[in-house]
């Protein structure tokens, strides 16, 4: 940090700006790269947000290197469009362009130092990308004033380009083992979710630090028109070809490398009882789970069931969306679709039995359940609010909260076995308030054939035989039952 400092202020000696002067255009400086990247970053938002409402998303999921022309171009492009702008309002004060060059690269180093020195007081051990864009331009700043300071030619770029190239390389090297990693999980991120803008925030957001120090170099180019008009050309006719031709079409079957869109559907019976235990509302269908930006408006013109499909609007009136999940992921998978349809083979009952209820002083209830179903089974549970869980027979110590269900807690049991299918039979203490409630608890509990021969039926497999070579979708018969207590 102390030679990055020092380099900083040696400069003045070698140009025809005061120190006042130079101090003040150099904050100045700091705030227009900061402005810079966040320009930048916005850009490509606003560009992913235009991309959602044209329906055409995911582009890169089958060909990553979308993500270059709509992304790291633009996030090379902005800035230097903008510095290039700016520059013209600094120029009364630094007329050189090499001054204002050196003017911007020390402004870039100010803020990397200071990211350098969070990461040191933190303890950050990723510090070490920081340290490198400190490290290096520092020693070239320094051996460049000392041994080269009257290059201004193509020399000085390939000493430039040198100085910078470890340090450019390794964070290269981070950005793609970032990217090939959430490029593939976008692809089962679900639709509640904009995979689109993610990916466009991730992309820039760590070109645009990559970019740093080559962004300056617009300031020293003799026709900066011609750079940008190249760059801008490449970004339109990309756009131009991924609204109007087949090439931006996200998914691909083809093998050895398929890219296909994924779909997680199941045969589903939910049924909803009252605080008395009787049925207040039963429903079958086939419910989407929607796991990328595109579902199901991909197949809507394919498959013909997808003509009935609906969203799915019953997330805060029932415990976890009255759906079957399998998981705990509502929270990322919260925007699912149902399709009407006829009703599943459900071979195996799911049940659940209150026990028995028990009064503890001072205001616990125990309540001791039994449920009996096939070899997956879910249970959920939310306590109405005033109410608590304080423990159960699961496991030691306290339960393990799950996603907030209308600003109510709530929890989630997996329970399998292999062979030799026996009941689930737990407690619970809830911590009930003086007043007594009407209803203390909501509980649901689903089941999953997830093989053998009732996995599935003829006109489910009918069904999901009917997607293109490029879907991928799975399924399973799933049930769904809902209780108040």
């Amino acid at each position: 940090m102390q030679l990055n400092l020092h380099n900083s202020l040696s400069h003045l000696k070698l140009i025809d700006v005061s120190r006042r002067d130079y101090m003040r255009q150099l904050i100045r400086s700091v705030g227009v790269a900061l402005a810079l990247w966040i320009l930048a970053i916005l850009f490509v938002v606003l560009l992913a947000l235009a991309l959602t409402v044209l329906g055409c998303t995911m582009s890169w999921f089958s060909r990553p290197l979308w993500i270059v022309f709509l992304y790291i171009i633009p996030s090379l492009l902005v800035p230097m469009a903008l510095l290039s702008l700016v520059s013209r309002w600094q120029r009364p004060v630094i007329g050189s362009p090499w001054t204002l060059f050196q003017l911007y690269y020390d402004s870039y180093q100010l803020i990397w130092t200071f990211l350098l020195v969070l990461s040191i007081v933190f303890k950050i051990r990723s510090g070490l990308v920081p340290l490198m864009w400190v490290l290096f331009p520092a020693i070239g700043n320094l051996t460049r004033d000392a041994f080269f300071r009257h290059w201004k030619d193509s020399r000085w770029l390939v000493f430039h380009i040198s100085v910078l190239i470890l340090p450019l390389t390794q964070c290269l090297y981070l950005i793609l083992a970032a990217l090939t990693l959430f490029v593939p999980v976008m692809g089962r991120s679900g639709a509640g979710n904009n995979a689109e803008v993610i990916v466009a925030i991730l992309s820039s957001a760590q070109f645009v630090l990559l970019f740093s120090f080559l962004m300056p170099l617009i300031l020293l180019v003799r026709s900066p028109q011609k750079v940008l008009g190249f760059l801008g050309s490449l970004f339109l006719l990309a756009v131009l070809l991924l609204v109007f031709t087949p090439l931006g079409f996200p998914y691909s079957g083809e093998m050895p490398s398929p890219r296909p869109q994924r779909f997680l559907i199941t045969h589903t019976e939910r049924t909803y009882h009252d605080i008395a235990g009787k049925v207040r509302s039963k429903e079958t269908g086939y419910w989407v789970a929607d796991l990328d930006l595109n579902s199901p408006d991909s197949v809507k013109s394919i498959v013909p069931e997808f003509a009935r499909v609906r969203l799915v609007e019953d997330c805060e009136d029932e415990l976890y969306c009255g759906l079957p999940y399998l998981m705990p992921v509502v929270s990322f998978l919260w925007k699912t679709h149902w399709i009407p349809a006829h009703p599943p083979d459900v071979p195996i009952p799911t049940t659940l039995s209150l026990m028995s209820t028990e009064t503890r002083p001072p205001s616990v209830r125990r309540l001791t359940f039994n449920v009996t179903g096939p070899d997956h089974i879910g249970v959920m549970l939310s306590p109405v609010s005033g109410v608590t869980l304080d423990r159960w027979s699961l496991v030691e110590g306290e339960p393990l909260k799950s996603s907030k269900w209308n600003n109510r807690d709530t929890y989630f049991v997996y329970y399998s076995y292999a062979s030799d299918p026996e009941p689930l039979v737990f407690w619970i203490d809830l911590n009930v308030p003086d007043i007594d409630p009407k209803q203390i608890l909501d509980i649901a509990v689903t089941s999953h054939f997830l093989h053998g021969p009732h996995k599935t039926s003829p006109e489910f497999v009918r069904f999901m035989g009917q997607f293109p070579s490029w879907a991928s979708p799975s399924g399973w018969v799933a049930t769904y039952n809902s209780f108040k207590f």
